[in-house]
């Protein structure tokens, strides 16, 4: 049934954790979007950072406060969002991102063109350099998920939007992964035959921040990887094929490698605490490493197949083509 009410309710969840002036921020943000018909719901996951009380200061009815007692996680944070909200439509933004005050307005005009509600839309990014000034990150990819997430495609969690039964339909969050919870989310939403579009614009964008984000949690990072490896490896090589799963693998590496260089280049890990994190990676991907590999990402050369494997690849090629060549025979 086409959906044809342009005034529908949309919920927009922030998650947040010890981050006052970020979370402060976002709901600013929020409320300058040009759709009007919305409400904000804040999660604060296990933490007192003083934003009750702001948002008691606004006195608007439409931002919603809801705190746990205890860290429960992003997920977790989520799905109380998700179960709060009134609205016939859910859109989440992490508290140290930024919408265009259009992002929700063009987002339910898109919705409200659709004739299925197994759908998610979403939207494109921008990047802001040191002067303030936006580049910009258009999608090209619409259709069934299943097929495009299934061979490594992926999107920012702010730039989505889709209905509240929808996520209630497949059980929200999963609330058992440490981290990669976003991939997760868009893997079950293709496995359960969703498709999606987009809006071809950049909508949303990050802010700068002295806070950690939540993949620079090393030991959590790579236990989440473990377990999203765990839950996601076999389905997808048995749905798509070995191919499929080395795409997805590969953006855990470059995600990883570059976010480890980053801390060791800070100075925030040292030389050991850099190499075990990326043995570790390395097998998680079931793939063969060395020293060497280890000596390349953290001087900022990136890479996915393990160097030790590829010389000796080519030394046995070059042996191979020697002995059927040699004059010596």
């Amino acid at each position: 049934m086409k959906i044809d009410d342009s005034t529908q309710l949309v919920s927009i969840i922030i998650a947040t954790k010890d981050r006052y002036e970020l979370v402060k921020g976002c709901i600013e943000n929020v409320l300058e979007q040009t759709y009007s018909n919305f409400e904000i719901i804040v999660v604060e996951d296990g933490s007192d950072c003083g934003i009750k009380d702001h948002i008691k200061t606004l006195n608007d009815e439409c931002i919603i406060y809801h705190a746990h007692k205890i860290k429960k996680g992003v997920g977790a944070a989520r799905n109380t969002g998700v179960e709060i909200a009134n609205g016939k439509y859910v859109a989440f933004i992490d508290d140290d991102e930024r919408w265009v005050e259009d992002k929700i307005a063009l987002q339910n005009d898109l919705i409200n063109s659709l004739d299925n509600e197994k759908f998610m839309v979403y939207c494109g990014n921008l990047r802001l350099n040191e002067n303030e000034l936006a580049k910009e990150f258009i999608p090209s990819t619409r259709g069934m998920m299943l097929p495009h997430f299934y061979s490594g495609y992926y999107i920012n969690s702010s730039c989505m939007m889709l209905l509240r039964k929808s996520l209630l339909l497949i059980g929200g969050h999963s609330e058992n992964l440490s981290s990669c919870i976003d991939h997760d989310l868009w893997l079950k939403l293709s496995q359960s035959g969703f498709y999606m579009d987009f809006v071809p614009k950049g909508l949303v964008y990050s802010v700068k921040h002295q806070h950690n984000r939540m993949m620079e949690n090393i030991d959590e990072r790579l236990k989440g990887i473990k377990e999203f490896f765990e839950k996601w490896r076999g389905i997808i090589k048995n749905k798509a094929g070995e191919e499929a799963w080395i795409k997805i693998e590969h953006i855990y590496h470059f995600q990883t490698s570059h976010m480890l260089m980053e801390q060791y280049k800070l100075g925030k890990i040292d030389s050991r605490k850099f190499s075990v994190a990326i043995n570790k990676l390395f097998d998680l991907q079931v793939r063969n490493y060395s020293w060497l590999d280890v000596w390349m990402v953290k001087y900022g050369k990136i890479h996915l197949t393990p160097i030790l494997k590829s010389k000796f690849k080519a030394i046995y090629s070059l042996i191979g083509y020697v002995r059927r060549n040699s004059i010596f025979k």
